[in-house]
């Protein structure tokens, strides 16, 4: 019964040359897959960028990233383990759970 707003510039990239390999073609098939099976629950809003986002969005390579939720309140308390084992480049909140919206997830 939530949505998700997610903050595109907020996602943490393997690389910063990412975007010039898209430009070049060089996307999985996989990609196109997994967004088969949900994009339809998915909104980019930046119409602009949709393909660039989609394709780092569904990319597959990651054999499924881990997206860690946790409230407010929680927040400092995970974002100290996460410190102590080095992940301190993956602290920074990418979106937040809010009402229900006409798509479950929301790209900004």
């Amino acid at each position: 019964g939530v949505s998700a707003d997610i903050k595109f510039d907020k996602v943490k990239l393997i690389s910063a040359n990412l975007f010039n390999y898209l430009e070049m073609g060089a996307v999985p098939g996989g990609t196109n897959r997994n967004w088969d099976s949900y994009g339809h629950k998915v909104e980019i809003l930046n119409t602009e960028k949709s393909e660039i986002y989609k394709n780092i969005l569904a990319d597959p390579q990651t054999s499924g990233g881990l997206l860690v939720a946790v409230s407010k309140k929680g927040y400092e308390q995970v974002v100290d383990v996460l410190n102590q084992f080095g992940l301190n480049y993956f602290t920074e909140p990418i979106g937040e759970v809010v009402k229900l919206k006409p798509k479950t997830i929301m790209v900004y």
